[in-house]
């Protein structure tokens, strides 16, 4: 699961990626809206991957630093 993609140019990016960065472990909200409406809200959680020994501290500090490019 990711945040939207950052803008840019992939033709000029050759080491980088303009992929949105990953989202940390923890729990989320999914909100259904039609329109202005809020027709639905269901709480989820993200768990880490156990084959990742990174840990949520890590994950946090990429996340921000991925997060820099979507601004």
């Amino acid at each position: 699961m990711r945040y939207p993609d950052a803008k840019g140019d992939t033709c000029v990016t050759f080491e980088a990626s303009l992929l949105g960065p990953k989202l940390i472990p923890g729990t989320y909200k999914a909100k259904l809206l039609v329109g202005d409406s809020l027709v639905m809200e269901q709480p989820f959680n993200v768990i880490a991957d156990p084959r990742n020994s990174a840990t949520v501290a890590g994950l946090k500090e990429l996340f921000d630093l991925n997060a820099k490019n979507l601004q």
